[in-house]
């Protein structure tokens, strides 16, 4: 529990239906109740790590579960969204790597067919 004593709701549910499942699970906990329609959103799909080459390994909220969140905010009012990521790479200097990265998981999609802001942030190791 919470040192300040206030209960917060959470809610678990199995990803069955595009939208839906997201739904549920966002109303469920009652999210977002307390949100503005003028609020700023910032989505962290929380990308641990990403290779251009060879088979995919890392960590990632699948882009479906992104677009699900984003219509949901959209329905609500919500236009001012972010989707932003400081993703590791073993170059510091590579500028391929996260462009690559947001155009495969379709955030570039996301922009256009949303009008959601996608910021590219990196860092090396």
């Amino acid at each position: 529990m919470p040192t300040d004593s206030k209960r917060q709701t959470v809610s678990i549910v199995r990803y069955e239906k595009p939208l839906d499942s997201v739904r549920k699970a966002v109303d469920l906990s009652r999210g977002l109740d307390h949100l503005p329609p003028n609020a700023s959103v910032f989505i962290k799909p929380n990308i641990v790590f990403w290779s251009r080459g060879g088979p995919f390994h890392g960590v990632i909220t699948t882009s479906r579960v992104i677009e699900d969140m984003v219509v949901i905010l959209k329905e609500r009012g919500i236009e001012k969204i972010c989707i932003d990521e400081g993703i590791v790479f073993f170059d510091p200097k590579d500028r391929k790597t996260p462009a690559h990265t947001f155009e495969t998981l379709g955030y570039n999609t996301l922009k256009k067919r949303y009008g959601v802001s996608v910021v590219k942030r990196k860092t090396g190791f």
